[in-house]
């Protein structure tokens, strides 16, 4: 492995130097039909950045939608797109020496309070209005209280020229505050969360905050609260040069549970129109469907052959290809479960598409001659192993406890500056080796923890995975 470690020093080199990347990210960020959003903030993170001053203020669109942006050196980042009355989007991606991205995001409306428990006092208890008159406390704000028309009020104090206030919760499946379009205008407070502000012919004394379902929120969706839940989609994207998808699809499909983005191949800034929101939501996110798995194996494997393709893009293409491999089997168990439900009422039609999804997936197979380049063509010290959750031990399941994955991962265990890799590195090589010791203080690999980082959380893990039920044969789940 003394080869793998030369190319750590490399790789670090890469995407730790002081050198300026300056890659400019830029295109239209829109609500799903295209209409302008009246606030938006877009934030960056970098993984591991070098420094307090590698740090990005967050960027706001103009008021057609347009942003731009330039990071300034290599590293993989979070780009969240964030829009008033709308569900953030968060984007993985890999920089390393691209001179400019043209990405277009569209953000799906998040879907607010219906008003079919308003007639219930103890259900509008829990919806209150905070501000500035209290400090913006969830406890002291003022509960809404319901109206003949089914319409709820709050009213709140005027105690300076200006009111800032935001509402808490109107929303389903999430607990944030939102503002209200009562409003002179909106702004971004410091958690990154909407305000509604007013100055102008301010009431001499109290305030009338109302909301009326299904008439407040200038934003709609296509798709009832149910549908949202379930699908719990965010938004769209999509890059004028297709080859750039290849930066952050990959990254994207490392969720432990879940799909990637959904990125799609056709111009977005004049927006979606209601049947082909439904059509792409059913491609990417229901469980009925396993075209969009299909499409991503395919663009994986015609990436990976293409003898120009940037090394680093090629790396995180190995990775994002296991990851596929993850969702995929992932998805065949949920569908077996619900099929298996004896609780499960499916109709024939259902059970018949069910079937046919299962079938379009089982014939998905795994390349094990793909999978198996992945330690000569990923460097263990590579940031990505901090977010592959559970590609370790599925890797280990997959591939029947291959040596080249053991020697693999313990490099992963000796060099890995993360510490959360490490740990989930060390738990599916435990697991995988339990069989061949008596104690976990035996092993190799837990010498190497205890060395780096001491009986911590790390040393814990190894613990826990040396008495977990399975140790020594993997995760059944992916047998």
């Amino acid at each position: 492995m003394r080869k793998l470690i030369i190319s750590s020093a490399v790789f670090l080199v890469l995407f730790a130097s002081g050198a300026a990347a300056q890659t400019a990210i830029h295109g239209k960020l829109l609500s799903v039909d295209g209409s302008i959003l009246p606030k938006t903030v877009i934030s960056i993170h970098q993984d591991s950045p070098r420094d307090i001053f590698s740090e990005y203020d967050d960027i706001y669109a103009g008021t057609n939608g347009s942003y731009r942006f330039e990071l300034q050196e290599p590293g993989i980042y979070n780009i969240t797109f964030r829009g008033i009355y709308h569900r953030p989007l968060t984007i993985p991606i890999l920089v390393i020496d691209q001179p400019s991205i043209e990405m277009d995001v569209l953000l799906f409306p998040t879907y607010f309070n219906d008003g079919r428990y308003f007639i219930n006092e103890e259900y509008l208890h829990w919806i209150r209005v905070v501000g500035n008159f209290n400090n913006y406390d969830y406890h002291t704000g003022i509960p809404f209280s319901e109206n003949e028309d089914g319409s709820i009020s709050a009213f709140i104090p005027v105690i300076s020229d200006t009111v800032r206030y935001q509402v808490r919760g109107l929303g389903y499946g999430w607990s944030g505050h939102t503002p209200l379009p009562l409003a002179d205008e909106y702004q971004i407070r410091e958690d990154r969360s909407f305000e509604s502000v007013l100055y102008n012919k301010l009431p001499a004394d109290s305030l009338e905050i109302r909301y009326i379902p299904g008439e407040t929120i200038p934003f709609e969706r296509e798709l009832s609260a149910a549908q949202q839940e379930w699908l719990n989609a965010s938004g769209f994207v999509s890059f004028k040069n297709s080859e750039d998808r290849q930066w952050t699809e990959p990254i994207s499909l490392m969720h432990v549970i879940g799909s990637s983005i959904p990125f799609i191949e056709r111009d977005l800034t004049s927006g979606l129109a209601a049947d082909e929101q439904i059509h792409y939501l059913n491609k990417f996110y229901s469980l009925e469907s396993a075209e969009h798995l299909i499409e991503v194996k395919h663009r994986f494997l015609k990436s990976l052959d293409y003898p120009d393709i940037h090394p680093r893009q090629r790396e995180i293409l190995f990775l994002g290809y296991a990851a596929l491999l993850f969702q995929v089997e992932f998805q065949k168990r949920r569908l077996e479960y619900i099929m298996n439900d004896s609780d499960e009422r499916l109709s024939s039609n259902r059970k018949e598409r069910l079937d046919d999804v299962l079938n379009r997936l089982d014939d998905i197979t795994i390349e094990n001659e793909i999978l198996m380049q992945i330690p000569e063509q990923v460097i263990p010290v590579h940031p990505l192993w901090s977010r592959a959750q559970m590609l370790p031990q599925f890797l280990l399941n997959v591939t029947g406890g291959e040596r080249n994955f053991i020697e693999y991962f313990t490099e992963i265990v000796k060099h890995h500056p993360a510490e959360s890799a490490v740990e989930r590195v060390i738990s599916a090589l435990v697991r995988e080796l339990a069989d061949d010791y008596e104690t976990v203080e035996e092993m190799e690999v837990y010498q190497i923890v205890v060395e780096r980082f001491g009986e911590g959380e790390v040393a814990r893990r190894a613990h826990e995975a040396f008495c977990a039920p399975g140790s020594g044969a993997g995760l059944p789940f992916f047998r």
